[in-house]
């Protein structure tokens, strides 16, 4: 019968393998190239906010004198300094505003990416598309546990499950930090989040996702195509349990058919 001939099933167990070893070269976050040149471009913007807003208040408490001169000077045509002040201020919440938001899109995106590509992966490789509909990431750990795979032993588990923490802090408390990030370092003895604090905490996991995903496809090849003698023993122990004599000589015959 087509496509079960030992060619075919060589052919197509070879392009699995090729296309679990390959999966993660097509896949990329494409959201921080765009952001990260906005980000520069904000930074930069409140750098020179700061800086002429520090240079007023500088003059205005140092040399009450000189500022009210240039006040009055300003007066005259039709601007002010504190008017000035008051703008720089506010310039600079805004674009503190605007970089929170930002790398708070960098961290959803990125729990987001990662959860997306794990489904993916899943799914093509164990030809399951049921893995696409969990929503939860409990169920992506237990299905995981049901194939022996400890979500726990994927490399930077510890890393991601902080990433997926923030997730779901910033999109459900805003500004406010609650008791499941306070544990992370760059929250710590905190209240309120602050673009900074994010912007350290995503610079310091943002390998993280790359790093669990490929670990995450090591651990799936050495379930679909690494057979050890205690492994083959086992499956044969289980088969044994349920086979008689005459029904394993039967399987036997039709798996070694496959290869002949």
């Amino acid at each position: 019968m087509k496509d079960n001939s030992p060619e075919d099933i060589w052919e197509k167990r070879e392009m699995n393998k090729m296309g679990l070893d390959t999966f993660l070269m097509r896949k990329e976050n494409l959201l921080d190239p765009p952001i990260d040149n906005l980000i520069k471009s904000l930074k930069t913007r409140r750098i020179a906010a700061r800086s002429e807003y520090q240079k007023l208040t500088k003059l205005e408490r140092g040399n009450p004198e000189e500022f009210r001169k240039l006040e009055e000077k300003e007066n005259l045509s039709g601007t002010s300094l504190q008017a000035s002040m008051i703008n720089y201020f506010q310039e600079i919440i805004y674009l503190e505003d605007e970089l929170f938001v930002l790398f708070e899109m960098k961290i959803i995106h990125a729990f987001k990416f990662l959860e997306i590509t794990i489904k993916q992966l899943l799914s093509a490789a164990y030809e399951d598309n049921s893995v696409k509909q969990q929503f939860r990431w409990e169920s992506i750990g237990q299905f995981l546990n049901s194939k022996n795979i400890l979500i726990k032993d994927i490399n930077d588990y510890e890393n991601i499950e902080k990433l997926r923490n923030v997730n779901n802090s910033l999109k459900h408390s805003e500004k406010e930090i609650d008791h499941r990030i306070k544990q992370i370092q760059e929250f710590k003895n905190k209240d309120t989040l602050n673009y900074i604090d994010l912007e350290s905490f995503y610079t310091r996991i943002k390998k993280s996702p790359a790093i669990f995903l490929n670990s995450l496809v090591h651990y799936v090849f050495k379930d679909l195509y690494t057979f050890p003698h205690e492994r083959i023993f086992e499956l044969s122990k289980s088969f044994a349990l349920r086979m008689d004599k005459k029904d394993a000589m039967e399987f036997s015959k039709e798996l070694l058919r496959f290869y002949e």
